[in-house]
């Protein structure tokens, strides 16, 4: 049974009505998610921005949903934080700014009429076009600020709401189609721009709300699609910067200005968005080691995402790929470790080399050196990760012609702590001095199986026993993976600890790490937890604490 809300005409809009605008935002955002990916050429051709406004919108929603009292400066305040911090892509950050500018202006309104409406608007675009650095017209840029000046003419005391967003809808629906003629790389495509559509998708799902519609409306797409995806050459001669790398810095006193200049100088697409306390940061960069680097001067990083944006590239491109000579660069990382999941995440911090290695799998001096010949820098430091191999990289330095720094990283945890800390810009010396802190700051954690029967400083130890160890010391054993997780945690948390990350890998089912995490969050409201995939062998989870 269609489920309708009793008005044709509406004069306000309450915090209630926001919350429906935004979950109807999201529904009919979501059924044109695939249809934005392939429009999806610009500001690079990687197909993920239906996607990454879907995830944004989610956020929000998620948020909003949970929320017990529903007055507009609650409502709003938690659309303009959840936007933030879950904003993806370069997409999701600008929307979440068209959200802070509306929200900004709602917040300490009781109810919205179309005057109030036009303000929020215009306080839409001023922010969203301030938060890019190099604002293109012809995206979804132009976009809100042709809906923002068709709100300050229709909006005024008289005009109803549903008569003002059809308004808005149409301007925005005349505004996308219009992008093609602004933006040649859409020309060229013969698309019309991928944001400008997800944003008039959303628009679309407010007016449903205020015209009273509770049930999803199809229509037919907007724009011209006459090449659906592109090609691999096309992925590859317009990617100058190839990891779209985005994060949130929590701090006291973040100087947003300067961080902006900063992030700017390593790439391009940068957004640098938020308060003096909490912020967002997306750049296209080949340096997400370096953005991240400059980010911890700032405060503390979370929620860290790096996506290599030609990973959907044609093998043809990747073998051209490939064969890129390289400059020769004054520094170089090459890390030890096994897993796939955790050989990407070493790869996007700005490791040069993996060697595979670790737990009874310790690699030969051979192996290391082999790698190192084939990694373009004057100077390389070394990230054994294990105890065990440590002596192997050091004696592999003795004999290598170039010169090898040994970093004496015991675990992944230290390991993935030391190359954050990485510094391209600085001597060999500094960063030694920088990674070697670094490592010494974070408490590991390992989960693993017994393979044979033993006695331990906290009791025995029977075959098939789960075992938790913390920097090398056996803290936990037992036979259920998640209590002895926990147990190990619990000997390793201090209230200065801030961040729990989880390396999820063989043994460990989704079920018992959703579990995992779950008691993790609850037990301690103080930690952020963050999980990754890493695949590796032998050992379940790793933890890493800071």
């Amino acid at each position: 049974m269609k489920v309708r809300m009793h008005f044709q005409t509406k004069k306000f809009l309450t915090a209630e009505d926001l919350v429906w605008m935004f979950k109807r935002g999201l529904e009919n955002l979501k059924e044109s998610e695939e249809y934005v990916n392939e429009l999806n050429v610009f500001p690079v051709p990687d197909g993920d921005t239906g996607t990454n406004l879907v995830l944004t919108m989610q956020a929000v929603v998620d948020d909003i949903d949970s929320l017990d009292n529903l007055d507009m400066r609650t409502v709003a305040a938690a659309i303009s934080q959840a936007s933030l911090m879950g904003a993806r892509g370069n997409s999701g950050v600008i929307l979440s700014q068209i959200f802070r500018g509306i929200c900004e202006v709602i917040q300490d309104k009781e109810a919205i009429d179309s005057q109030i409406l036009g303000q929020a608007l215009d306080r839409a675009r001023d922010i969203s076009y301030k938060a890019v650095m190099k604002p293109v017209e012809g995206t979804m840029l132009t976009v809100i600020k042709d809906v923002a000046g068709a709100a300050s003419i229709y909006s005024n005391d008289s005009v109803d709401l549903v008569e003002l967003l059809v308004q808005l809808v149409d301007e925005a629906e005349r505004s996308v189609q219009e992008t093609i003629n602004l933006l040649p790389v859409l020309k060229e495509a013969g698309v019309v721009d991928a944001g400008g559509v997800g944003l008039l998708a959303i628009l679309r799902g407010f007016l449903d709300v205020v015209r009273g519609e509770k049930e999803l409306v199809r229509r037919e797409k907007v724009g011209v699609l006459s090449r659906v995806s592109p090609t691999a050459e096309d992925v590859e001669e317009s990617l100058e910067y190839r990891y779209c790398t985005e994060f949130v810095i929590k701090g006291e006193k973040i100087d947003l200005d300067h961080l902006k200049e900063e992030v700017n100088r390593l790439g391009d697409c940068a957004l640098v968005v938020g308060s003096p306390n909490t912020a967002k940061v997306h750049v296209h960069t080949n340096e997400p080691h370096a953005v991240l680097g400059c980010a911890l001067k700032e405060g503390s990083l979370h929620n860290i995402t790096i996506n290599n944006m030609d990973d959907q590239a044609s093998e043809r491109a990747k073998k051209l790929a490939s064969k890129e000579v390289k400059e020769v660069k004054e520094l170089g990382v090459l890390a030890v470790c096994s897993g796939e999941g955790l050989r990407e995440i070493f790869l996007s911090l700005g490791a040069d080399g993996i060697v595979n290695g670790g737990q009874t799998m310790n690699p030969s001096t051979k192996d290391i050196l082999d790698t190192v010949e084939k990694v373009s820098a004057r100077s390389i430091f070394i990230l054994p990760n294990n105890k065990n191999i440590i002596l192997t990289a050091e004696q592999a330095g003795k004999v290598s012609d170039k010169k090898m720094v040994v970093i004496p990283t015991k675990s992944i945890a230290q390991g993935i702590s030391a190359i954050l800390s990485f510094n391209q810009e600085m001597d060999v010396e500094e960063n030694r001095k920088s990674m070697l802190e670094a490592m010494e700051r974070v408490k590991s954690g390992e989960i693993t199986f017994a393979i044979r029967d033993s006695e331990s400083k906290i009791g025995k130890i029977t075959r098939h026993d789960v075992i938790g160890i913390c920097n090398g010391e056996i803290r936990a054993i037992g036979r259920d993976l998640v209590e002895t997780s926990l147990h190990l945690i619990g000997s390793m948390v201090g209230e200065e600890d801030e961040i729990l990350t989880i390396y999820k890998g063989e043994g460990s089912s989704d079920e018992d790490t959703e579990l995992l995490a779950d008691r993790i969050k609850k037990l301690y409201p103080h930690l952020e937890v963050e999980l990754h995939e890493g695949g590796q062998p032998l050992y379940p989870y790793l933890f890493s604490l800071e």
